[in-house]
């Protein structure tokens, strides 16, 4: 597994450098024309990311990951794309359960009000009968209700046992987004080919994701969150086949940090160790190419990767996780707000 990782990692520099150095040249590109021919700001916006707009294929990729990790409580984010579509699904649903809770009142009111007419009669006849004797089993109830309360002291509170009955089982929810991911791979798989996706970046990915599928039938929590976070390692990697103008390398940011947190969580200090310094490495590239309105926001994300390095020189486990938390919160600002 070390091998793998080192292997990837070397292939990770050079993409790096290079989407950097696009996105810088391509800002100098669009000052110039700014200078030379200024157009309208959405008609430029529109000529530059035409035939390079984020599949939305790519988007469900990286959400389900996330998504799985946010499962288990681990450092994740949820993207507002992923938030409007699981947000559309539970509406389509409340439709579909109100329109099939519609039909079946309608039946029941159909066949109650057939059975009504055919029992009017002898509902008639039997009704005084049963009035008399609802009166005396009235008394009766209340007063046997009454000592039912009394003695049991519990009234119509539910048990500690019920209420750890109705807590989902977060590997239930697992195992469906993991199905899905695999159905969204499966279609996003041709599109990346036609990007010119590398082998080496398809295989890693597809092999990547059987691993963590055999991980999520063990059940094992932490194997997971590791699995899942070796998984998004290759996300920049697809984002990176686009040209935008935002670069992906804030993901890569993302994923550093992560790995850091999990390894930190499992004592593995030589590893997160190393993921800190391609953070900062990546961190420091990248952030001198950050627009001027977003000075602030990259500041603040400065300064907590400084915070959570130190505690994790300290092998702090807990401080590794709130600080490392703060990263987490400070990069999804910080890219939402360049989009």
């Amino acid at each position: 597994m070390r091998k793998v990782l080192d292997t990837a990692k070397s292939l990770w520099i050079a993409p790096i450098i290079i989407s950097l150095l696009l996105c810088s040249c391509s800002n100098n590109e669009k000052n110039k024309k700014n200078t030379e021919n200024p157009e309208p700001k959405q008609q430029q916006l529109g000529a530059e990311t035409q035939g390079d707009e984020i599949p939305e294929q790519l988007e469900s990729l990286e959400n389900s990951i996330e998504k799985i990790i946010l499962t288990l409580d681990g450092p994740a984010i949820e993207l507002e794309k992923g938030k409007q579509q699981e947000k559309n699904r539970e509406n389509e649903k409340k439709e579909t359960d109100k329109e099939q809770g519609g039909q079946g009142k309608n039946q029941a009111e159909e066949k109650d009000g057939s059975t009504k007419e055919g029992n009017g009669g002898k509902q008639n006849e039997d009704s005084k009968d049963e009035g008399d004797k609802d009166k005396g089993g009235e008394k009766e109830g209340k007063e046997s209700g009454g000592s039912n309360k009394e003695g049991t002291g519990q009234g119509n509170e539910p048990s500690a046992t019920g209420m750890e009955e109705q807590k989902e089982d977060p590997w239930k929810e697992i195992d469906k987004t993991i199905n899905i991911l695999h159905y969204q791979w499966n279609s996003y798989t041709p599109l990346a080919a036609k990007k010119n996706a590398g082998s080496d970046l398809i295989d890693g990915f597809s092999t990547a994701l059987n691993s963590l599928t055999d991980t999520i039938i063990s059940k094992n929590k932490t194997n997971t969150l590791l699995a899942a976070s070796y998984l998004y390692a290759y996300v920049p990697d697809f984002y990176s086949l686009y040209r935008t103008e935002t670069s992906p390398e804030i993901k890569r940011v993302r994923y550093y940090t992560r790995n850091a947190m999990l390894n930190a969580m499992t004592a593995n200090w030589e590893q997160a160790d190393s993921d800190v310094k391609n953070l900062k490495t990546i961190w420091n590239m990248y952030k001198n190419i950050i627009p001027e309105e977003q000075k602030e926001l990259s500041s603040q994300l400065d300064y907590s990767i400084q915070e959570f390095e130190k505690v994790l020189s300290d092998k702090n486990q807990s401080l590794c996780d709130i600080k490392g938390r703060v990263v987490m919160s400070n990069i999804q600002a910080l890219e939402e707000s360049m989009q």
